[in-house]
């Protein structure tokens, strides 16, 4: 085609022939020895008029797997910030695997609008101690400790939000650090567990250690050991 374009147009090559337009290319395929418009002959121009017409520095795009993106980012934030015009238009199911939460439940969460804006506009504020890690299941209570000490110490966040799942029922607890204060919310007004109790006390017990060995109060030690008496208002001072 090109060929017989060059020879109207008095084109010394073929090359030089301006590319076809597209319904002369769809002719020619209709118009073959056989006479008919075959699968094969139509695959053909079609691959055609991609090279033709496609920007050689322009590849076609490819579809985006935000699933797989998102298993890949392991910044929660970065996520959630994604989606907020999505949330806008109403609140959203969270998945999670199975397992997450150390058992095999089945209870939908939802999130809205408010609430992610409240966590990306805070983020220096709360932290989330992540329910798989605190749960019973897999884990000893040497390692959830180990866990809950060391993201409390070195994120130093004003507020940690622990969920919570026990026999199906979620349950949410808050810690306050610096105020050393632990809020416990349960719909069906359950007492917070004893294991929940240890791995507050051992984190507030080791962050007291802490500050005691940093402030470098060790002179009075055998005094204090060997009385009843409370510490003076400056040792408690120097300690916080």
């Amino acid at each position: 085609m090109r060929k017989r374009r060059a020879e109207e147009l008095g084109l010394e090559s073929p090359d030089l022939a301006p590319p076809p337009a597209r319904h002369e290319l769809w002719k020619a395929a209709r118009t073959k020895s056989n006479g008919q418009f075959t699968s094969q002959s139509a695959q053909e121009i079609s691959q055609r008029i991609l090279q033709v017409y496609r920007p050689e520095k322009q590849p076609i795009a490819q579809l985006v797997n935000e699933a797989r993106e998102e298993a890949e980012d392991h910044d929660a934030i970065s996520i959630l910030t994604s989606r907020l015009n999505k949330l806008r238009k109403g609140s959203v199911e969270m998945l999670w695997e199975l397992r997450t939460f150390g058992l095999e439940c089945h209870v939908p969460l939802y999130i809205n609008f408010d609430d992610a804006y409240e966590i990306i506009g805070r983020a220096s504020v709360y932290g989330f101690l992540e329910p798989q890690t605190i749960q019973p299941s897999g884990n000893t209570l040497d390692s959830r400790k180990s866990y809950i000490e060391t993201w409390m110490t070195e994120s130093n966040r004003e507020r940690y939000i622990a969920p919570y799942i026990d026999a199906g029922h979620w349950q949410l607890m808050v810690i306050i650090p610096k105020k050393e204060q632990v809020v416990w919310f349960c719909s069906l007004h359950r007492k917070i567990k004893a294991e929940l109790k240890s791995l507050i006390q051992t984190y507030y017990i080791m962050s007291w250690m802490k500050a005691i060995i940093r402030a470098e109060i060790r002179g009075e030690w055998t005094k204090r050991l060997n009385t009843t008496s409370p510490l003076s208002t400056l040792v408690i001072t120097t300690i916080r």
